[in-house]
């Protein structure tokens, strides 16, 4: 991990990181931790404006995938309260 010594405003250095033959890279701890991520969490590259990508968590809950299957049906009940405490 290579550090730039130019300042970006008050957040601090330019922290940079080396694409592997992969494609991959090593996410600097200092980002992570800023950004929130652990083990798991998928991140998406956002295109900007300005041609450039921001690098942002998909911090998704189950409420907010309602509705991207496109289920006509009736309504599956995930709580155990609506199944009577029993899973089926």
């Amino acid at each position: 991990m290579a550090i730039d010594s130019r300042p970006i405003g008050e957040r601090g250095k330019v922290v940079s990181a080396t694409v592997t033959s992969k494609g991959q890279i090593t996410i600097p701890v200092d980002v992570r931790v800023a950004l929130g991520l652990r083990t798991g969490v998928v991140v998406a590259f956002v295109p900007t404006d300005s041609g450039s990508y921001e690098l942002v968590p998909e911090n998704r809950t189950v409420k907010s995938l309602k509705g991207i299957v496109g289920w006509t049906g009736a309504p599956v009940p995930l709580g155990r309260e609506e199944t009577g405490g029993v899973a089926s």
